[in-house]
């Protein structure tokens, strides 16, 4: 709608889309690389159109995470015609689309799972990945967090720290249809998001030490 998709395609493999109007043939400039991973990005996106996405074993260009979503999430983690998941790609910069099934670990914990392809860039899968965690958590509580302890890297590029918030002080942290945490991402340049009551900081060292310290104000 209103050549969204073909901006997307643009913005994830940073590439220049072109197409004109009344044409059927697609032009992409850029680097090898960005031309490479633009055509495979279309590929999956009309693949969609007809059917599940099947991906070749080549097709990690260092661009590429895999969530195993439980069957029983995989509608709550799509939403309404696909609302949710467009949703995490507009706000991360991501491509995001449900495989078809291939035979291969396809159940866990005695529960059958999707998988959810995460095309993009680091900080842009991590986010993505987090949100779709968070949204199973919500929808099988203690899913996710029941494995989780609290982690503070020492890397000093792009990492993920993560640690337990009280209960009582979740709300607060979050404000307002999560207002606050949306706030403090922007102020310290750090991906921020809660799964349960656990929150997850992306980022350069500098970027988590001062998302850590901004919560620690609120």
């Amino acid at each position: 709608k209103s050549g969204r998709t073909k901006e997307k395609i643009a913005r994830v493999s940073g590439a220049k889309l072109g197409l004109a109007h009344g044409s059927l043939t697609l032009k992409i400039e850029g680097t090898p690389e960005q031309r490479r991973k633009a055509i495979k990005y279309c590929k999956c996106v009309m693949a969609q159109r007809v059917g599940p996405v099947d991906l070749p074993d080549d097709a990690d260009d260092g661009d590429l995470v895999i969530v195993k979503v439980p069957q029983e999430c995989a509608g709550f983690v799509t939403g309404s015609a696909g609302s949710f998941l467009r949703h995490i790609e507009d706000e991360y910069g991501t491509i995001m689309f449900f495989m078809g099934y291939n035979g291969k670990n396809h159940v866990k914990d005695n529960k059958v799972m999707e998988q959810l392809a995460i095309f993009g860039t680091d900080r842009g899968r991590t986010g993505s990945e987090l949100k779709v965690l968070a949204a199973m958590e919500c929808k099988l509580p203690g899913y996710i967090t029941k494995e989780l302890k609290d982690v503070e890297n020492s890397d000093e590029g792009f990492a993920l720290d993560r640690f337990t918030v009280p209960e009582k002080e979740l709300s607060w942290a979050l404000g307002k249809g999560g207002a606050t945490k949306r706030k403090l991402a922007r102020a310290s340049e750090c991906i921020v998001e809660y799964v349960g009551n656990v929150v997850h900081m992306g980022g350069t060292k500098p970027q988590r030490a001062r998302a850590r310290q901004y919560l620690s104000w609120i």
